[in-house]
């Protein structure tokens, strides 16, 4: 087979391969994206793919809740305690500001000079435990003195226990803490009778000094909080019946009390 044959066959070839390239339908070119199926009415093919408006929000709330197994209590107190919380609040008036299931730890602390693990054992003591009520200086909000009230929980052994550390502890740290039984009803007076000791009002003036009780010398002790004089008595009710105390002599306007030393 000569050259020009050859030329000419590959030439023909050249010519078939063009006309097949040039024959061939184009593919289109198509777009695979959500979006772009959405557009055409092709969302409801593809469940699993959430929009916004489609409930995703609501979705996605849902699960962070879920990570978050807590629920709201009904009420801060019991109805015991908020029975008794009526009659503390008429007894103390304006005297005091109360506050109610304050932690321990918020109250008093471990003592500063001991060891790191020292302090945290005794940290870890009060840390998940608290006061049913605080009672504080309605100026400062410093604490006056802390109630329990004392329901059939308290007769157990382990409560008792536990009754025995916060009273060593707060005897410890110079807070008076005052155990009410829990009753269905309660008096003023009674309540008075365990709180007055502890329960004082403080003021920004400065009085001039009430005079003294009778047989009491003016010059034997000042209150800090008034100026006016203090008077020797002893409690006659409650966990501190036959102790000593020191109470200011402008009762009932200062209620300021002070432990007296044997």
């Amino acid at each position: 087979m000569n050259r020009i044959a050859i030329e000419a066959i590959l030439v023909v070839i050249a010519a078939i391969a063009v006309v097949m390239i040039l024959g061939r339908k184009r593919k289109p070119v198509i777009d695979d994206s959500y979006q772009a199926k959405r557009k055409k009415g092709n969302a409801a093919d593809y469940p699993y793919l959430i929009e916004e408006d489609d409930g995703a929000a609501a979705f996605l709330s849902q699960e962070k809740k879920n990570n978050y197994p807590y629920r709201k209590k009904n009420a801060l107190f019991t109805p015991a305690e908020r029975s008794f919380l009526g009659v503390l609040t008429q007894t103390v008036g304006e005297n005091a500001r109360i506050f109610g299931k304050v932690r321990v730890a918020d109250v008093v602390t471990p003592k500063k000079g001991v060891s790191r693990s020292d302090w945290q054992k005794a940290f870890n003591k009060i840390s998940a435990k608290h006061f049913d009520f605080l009672l504080c200086d309605k100026n400062d909000l410093s604490v006056l003195c802390a109630v329990e009230l004392d329901d059939r929980s308290h007769q157990s052994e382990s409560r008792q226990t536990r009754d025995a550390f916060l009273n060593g502890a707060c005897s410890a740290a110079g807070v008076p803490l005052v155990h009410v039984p829990a009753r269905r009803t309660y008096t003023v007076s009674e309540i008075r009778e365990l709180v007055a000791p502890h329960c004082c009002v403080s003021s920004a003036l400065k009085r001039k000094p009430a005079p003294p009780a009778p047989g009491m010398d003016a010059s034997e002790k000042i209150c800090p909080k008034c100026a006016s004089v203090m008077v020797r008595r002893v409690a006659r009710k409650g966990p501190s019946a036959g102790k000593a105390f020191w109470a200011c002599s402008a009762f009932p306007k200062c209620r300021h009390t002070e432990a007296a030393k044997e």
